[in-house]
């Protein structure tokens, strides 16, 4: 999962730089911006993924992917702490319900807490949602200086340059068919789905 997360982040990175050049918008990143661009890099795109994928690979997808989308539910009450959001009566509703949901699915009475990696796995999946709820909290109390579109490229190579020594550290070099349907769902998974 690192590998493909590296892989994904290269590509974008690559898609990005184009897109931006062919623009004629390629910027360098406004000191101003850099620290915001650092939170989405170090909390979003390497924290996230990187706990998310350990977490998945110790317990089965199943339930446990929707712990990784419960991002806004720690948003919201996040926001109104530290950021002096008004906790409207929906916002409070929407986590409630939220929360219901999460407890319905995760009923710790029939969780197995003696499986240390089911608990640890599902653990990791919690704090990446957490990461990226501190990054959006971030972004939202920024003063931006350029537009979120300059600093994109940048994140997605500062994410290459931090996740590939780490998985060249810690998992062996995949071994890789490179068949066209390989190539195709690789190119979409950086493209589409990390640059668009």
């Amino acid at each position: 999962p690192i590998w493909a997360v590296s892989l994904r982040a290269a590509i974008a990175t690559v898609a990005l730089f184009a897109l931006q050049a062919t623009g004629g918008r390629l910027a360098r990143p406004p000191r101003g911006d850099l620290p915001v661009l650092i939170s989405i890099t170090l909390l979003h795109m390497v924290g996230f993924n990187l706990l998310a994928s350990w977490g998945l690979g110790l317990v089965p997808t199943g339930r446990t992917v929707v712990l990784a989308y419960t991002t806004p539910l720690w948003v919201t009450p996040a926001a109104a702490l530290l950021l002096r959001e008004p906790l409207t009566s929906r916002r409070v509703v929407g986590v409630v319900v939220g929360l219901a949901g999460l407890v319905s699915l995760f009923n710790p009475l029939t969780f197995d807490w003696s499986d240390r990696r089911v608990v640890l796995g599902n653990l990791a999946v919690l704090v990446a949602a957490f990461l990226w709820a501190a990054s959006i909290v971030h972004i939202r109390a920024h003063r931006w200086v350029s537009t979120p579109f300059v600093l994109i490229p940048w994140e997605t190579l500062l994410t290459t340059l931090i996740l590939t020594p780490i998985a060249l550290v810690s998992t062996p070099l995949p071994h890789i068919d490179w068949s066209p349907r390989f190539v195709v769902l690789l190119l979409y998974l950086g493209i589409p789905g990390t640059a668009v």
